[in-house]
C-alpha cells in the first residue's frame, strides 16, 4: 500500500493562485516604497561615515524593519500559494535577495515589475515597463559595483577613489567603455569588481540600447499603421509603386 502527498483540488488551487495574484497586486506599491527606503537608508549608512550615533541608529532601524518586511511579505506569499515548489521556482530571486545583501537593492526592480500600472496595461505599458526595468536595473548595477569599489578603496593608502562621487564617475566611465583612467582601483577586491563591470558593460549597454530602440521602433510602426489609411490613395499608391518596381 503506497501513500502520496495530497494534491489540491484544481478549483481550490486556481483560487489560491488568484488570491496570490491579488495579494501581489495589493502589496506591489507599498513594497516598492519599502525597497526604495531600504536602498536609500543602507546607502547613506555605508557612505556617510560622519553621521551622528542617533542618525546611524535611525537608519539602521529603517534597514532592519525593511528587511523584516521583505521576509514577512515573502512568507505570506509562500503561505498563500498552493504549490510551494512552483512558487519558489518562479520567485527565486526574491528568496535569494533575503540572504544575499548585495541583491536587495534590485528588489526595487522586482516590485516595479509587479506594479499594476505596468503589469496589466496594453502593449505600450508593457514596453514602458521593460524599458524602465532594464534601465533601473542597469543603474542599480553600476551603483552597487561603484559602492563596492568605494568601500574597499577609500581607506586604502595610495587610493584615488576616496569618495562615492569618484566611485560613481569611475563606474559609469567603466561600464560605457570610455575609460578615462583618472580613477583606478588598486586593491584586489576593487580590481575584481572592475573586471566584472568591464565584462558586463558591453552586454548591459547593448541590451539597454536594444530594448529602448525596440520600443521606439514598435511605436513608430504603430503610428505609421494608424496614419497610413488616412493618406488619400496611400495604400493604392504604395501597391502601384511596388508593382512598378
Amino acid at each position: 500500500m503506497t501513500s502520496s502527498a495530497p494534491v489540491p483540488h484544481p478549483d481550490r488551487a486556481a483560487a489560491r493562485w488568484r488570491a496570490l495574484e491579488r495579494w501581489e497586486r495589493f502589496t506591489a506599491f507599498p513594497m516598492f516604497l519599502v525597497a526604495i527606503a531600504f536602498f536609500a537608508a543602507s546607502s547613506v549608512l555605508l557612505i556617510d561615515i560622519e553621521l551622528s550615533a542617533a542618525t546611524q541608529a535611525q537608519l539602521a532601524t529603517v534597514v532592519t524593519v525593511s528587511w523584516m518586511l521583505f521576509i514577512a511579505e515573502f512568507i505570506v506569499r509562500l503561505a498563500i500559494s498552493p504549490s510551494k515548489i512552483t512558487f519558489v521556482r518562479s520567485r527565486w530571486f526574491d528568496l535569494l535577495s533575503l540572504f544575499v545583501v548585495i541583491l536587495r537593492p534590485f528588489l526595487i526592480v522586482a516590485y516595479l515589475w509587479r506594479l499594476p500600472l505596468f503589469r496589466y496595461g496594453g502593449a505600450r505599458a508593457k514596453r514602458t515597463r521593460n524599458v524602465l526595468a532594464v534601465s533601473i536595473a542597469s543603474l542599480l548595477y553600476v551603483y552597487t559595483a561603484s559602492l563596492g569599489v568605494y568601500l574597499v578603496e577609500h581607506s586604502t593608502p595610495g587610493a584615488n577613489i576616496v569618495s562615492m562621487g569618484d566611485a560613481l564617475w569611475w563606474g559609469f566611465t567603466t561600464i560605457t567603455t570610455v575609460g578615462y583612467g583618472d580613477f583606478t582601483p588598486i586593491t584586489v577586491a576593487g580590481r575584481a569588481l572592475a573586471i566584472s563591470l568591464m565584462v558586463s558593460g558591453v552586454l548591459i549597454v547593448g541590451f539597454v540600447s536594444a530594448t529602448i530602440m525596440s520600443a521606439i521602433r514598435e511605436d513608430v510602426h504603430s503610428i505609421a499603421a494608424k496614419l497610413s489609411p488616412q493618406v488619400p490613395g496611400g495604400a493604392d499608391a504604395a501597391q502601384a509603386e511596388r508593382a512598378a518596381r
